[in-house]
């Protein structure tokens, strides 16, 4: 098989084939044939035996004579080498009768002392014809039946169907395939051809006259401009980009752009497993994240006033669901179409059920149950590799709107740092990014050097504890029946993955947010808020205007920045941290930001500032510069002179590894009494 050239749609021209049922014979054995265009089978039946051959000869053309000659003769050595007197020989001979392939075919069979069978009994002159030319409306007979004088005596009649229609067959049909550059070249030629088609059919389908030539010239030019539009696809798909583009029309154009990289399919194997059920289970391990325990002692953040937990939660209302219902679908195989077009009477009853659910603070099972897809990470990476993966959580629909619900309440009780920016209205990363480059800007016009340390908090989303999460939610002064029903739902929640359409055992969720949640962003935010929180309350680091500047934060990414790499203004500020840390792993590959931190192993970091002239590490740095290059006052009020190199660099200077940042990140294993983790 050829696959080069792409996947093969629809039928193609050629090939041969015998269908038997083995209860109806003794015996039935396949005879080995040379050619390609013959097969052939040996049948026994009440101890006798036949041979029956199907061929697909070549077209009627002189070069293809030779080739025609060539399967006669293989039938004819098979034929003599078995010694059997029954033999059928069927199938396309591309032979009509006074043609070259026709004549060549009926001196075969006066050659052997056989007879076409179909010609016998219909009659050379009938008229009769197998095939019918719809891009030159002309009929032929190429199929026949080539039977020895032994079986002629079997074959009592023969008929050529030429209406045949079954209305029960039980076959769906899919969606027709569309054809590039229909609408350009095609259409016009289409309705045409339509058109004289049912005129010819309204005129008794007459095979000459006025009528039936126009039929058969517009059929011909609809045709010649199909195969055009199969023979240019890719011309015509660029000829669509360049009109889109000339147009100014360019969501069309990236609409056309994206359809020319066809999506890959899913690898035959990860991580040496062929199975579709083990491949699932793998990732069930893989997506599987372990529980880091319980917190001991005072750790836990739910100490909250009493008559916030016991509040009564809101009634939802039908207005609020009906705004919820946007463009969703779940595994359920239902879409939001389905709740937006089952009437006005939905949304209340919708906001019913709801109601009771986070009223009992319970959840029925099937609305719990959730598919995860895995979905790959980086697309020039190994796609064997089951860490090149991400899940992403399918749920039903009456779940997300629920999760819609939930996450208009959360949202309404939080309250986070300035320096979260992600998953945010009205921020993105562009206002993160602006503002590390209005910091940095601010620094480097007062000559003085930005360290930054990018930290990306691994597996930040799977690890959250959700003894914790549960508290924080109830210091917000959310309602204690909307976090029992959170708890509810986290801890009985069912999951499995799905690959090649089958689902791996089901497994539950020991900590950590669910991946593609519409309340797992805000809750996430909410339980890393207390640590961007601390490092702002640090003091330490980079600060404008007495505002605290020292980090930015994105989700689960994270920059730190300080103007100095002094070693006792680091152990001040995490001393002042308030018990607040992280725990990170550091991986085995580099680091994202390696333009600004180069870290040659676990231990070492060699850290660059932005500014481009290499700054010594062991300087004293001075405060920062005014805007007009004066040193900023100090406490007697005596401006101080501007910072200055102790000497000069050597050229091919490179920094130290840095001694200690003014906020540390440490890889020590040793587990903290309380604060945060991921």
């Amino acid at each position: 098989m050829d696959i080069s050239s792409g996947l093969l749609h629809g039928r193609p021209y050629g090939g041969v084939g015998l269908l038997w049922k083995n209860d109806s014979f003794q015996s039935v054995s396949v005879i080995p044939c040379v050619s390609e265009r013959i097969v052939a089978i040996k049948v026994s039946v009440a101890e006798r035996s036949m041979l029956f051959f199907n061929v697909y000869m070549p077209t009627n053309e002189i070069d293809n004579l030779c080739e025609f000659v060539e399967c006669l003769s293989e039938i004819s050595a098979i034929v003599e080498n078995e010694n059997i007197e029954s033999i059928y020989v069927l199938g396309d001979f591309n032979a009509h009768p006074g043609k070259l392939f026709g004549n060549e075919m009926l001196s075969f069979c006066a050659e052997q002392n056989w007879l076409c069978a179909d010609i016998e009994r219909l009659g050379i002159d009938s008229k009769s014809y197998t095939y019918t030319s719809d891009a030159h409306g002309t009929f032929s007979w190429l199929d026949h039946c080539l039977t020895t004088m032994a079986a002629w005596r079997t074959v009592v009649n023969v008929k050529i169907h030429y209406d045949v229609f079954c209305n029960k067959c039980g076959i769906t049909h899919g969606s027709i395939r569309p054809l590039i550059g229909w609408n350009w070249h095609v259409r016009s030629a289409h309705q045409e051809a339509r058109q004289k088609f049912l005129c010819w059919v309204w005129n008794g389908k007459l095979r000459k006259g006025t009528v039936y030539s126009d039929m058969v010239e517009s059929r011909k030019l609809f045709k010649k401009k199909v195969k055009f539009c199969q023979n240019h696809q890719e011309q015509i798909k660029m000829n669509i980009l360049a009109t889109k583009h000339q147009q100014k029309d360019f969501r069309g154009f990236w609409k056309h752009t994206r359809k020319l990289s066809p999506k890959a399919g899913i690898p035959v194997s990860i991580d040496g497993e062929c199975e579709p059920v083990r491949i699932a289970n793998l990732f069930k391990k893989n997506f599987r994240v372990q529980s880091l325990g319980r917190l001991s002692g005072g750790a836990d953040a739910g100490v909250v006033d009493p008559s916030l937990a016991s509040q009564v939660p809101p009634r939802i209302t039908a207005k609020e669901i009906a705004e919820i219902i946007k463009n969703m679908t779940g595994h359920d195989h239902l879409s939001i179409e389905h709740l937006q077009h089952a009437g006005p009477h939905l949304p209340r009853l919708l906001a019913l059920l709801y109601t009771f659910c986070i009223r009992h603070s319970y959840l029925p099972g099937a609305l719990m149950r959730t598919v995860v897809v895995p979905i790959l990470k980086n697309k020039t990476g190994d796609v064997s590799d089951c860490n090149n993966y991400r899940p992403i959580s399918l749920a039903t629909i009456t779940a997300k709107v629920l999760d819609a619900v939930l996450e208009r309440q959360v949202s309404n009780h939080l309250k986070l740092s300035d320096a979260q920016f992600g998953f945010r209205p009205m921020l993105s990363t562009e206002c993160a990014i602006l503002s590390l480059k209005h910091v940095v800007g601010y620094y480097t016009e007062r000559n003085t050097p930005v360290y930054a340390v990018f930290l990306d908090l691994s597996k930040a989303f799977d690890l959250v504890r959700y003894d914790l999460l549960w508290g924080k939610l109830r210091q917000t002064g959310l309602p204690g029946p909307y976090v029992d029903l959170f708890s509810h739902w986290y801890e009985h929640q069912t999951n499995q993955i799905r690959w090649s359409n089958t689902l791996s055992e089901e497994y539950r969720l020991e900590c950590g947010v669910r991946q593609g949640g519409l309340t797992s962003p805000a809750v996430f935010n909410l339980y890393i808020n207390e640590l961007i929180e601390a490092l702002g309350g640090a003091r330490v680091g980079c600060s404008i205007d007495g505002h605290c500047m020292n980090s930015i934060s994105y989700a689960d990414d994270m920059v730190l920045l300080s103007p100095s790499v002094d070693e006792e203004a680091g152990s001040s500020g995490m001393s002042g941290m308030g018990g607040v840390s992280i725990k990170r792993e550091v991986p085995d590959d580099a680091p994202r930001s390696d333009e600004l931190v180069d870290v040659e192993n676990h231990n070492l970091h060699y850290t660059y500032p932005i500014k481009e002239e290499p700054i010594d590490l062991d300087m004293s740095m001075d405060p920062p510069m005014d805007s007009m290059g004066m040193g900023m006052p100090d406490s007697a009020g005596m401006p101080p002179e501007p910072p200055r190199f102790k000497e000069e660099p050597p050229e091919n200077w490179q920094p130290e590894p840095a001694i200690q940042d003014d906020l540390q990140v440490t890889d020590s294993e040793e587990e903290p009494e309380d604060g945060l983790w991921f």
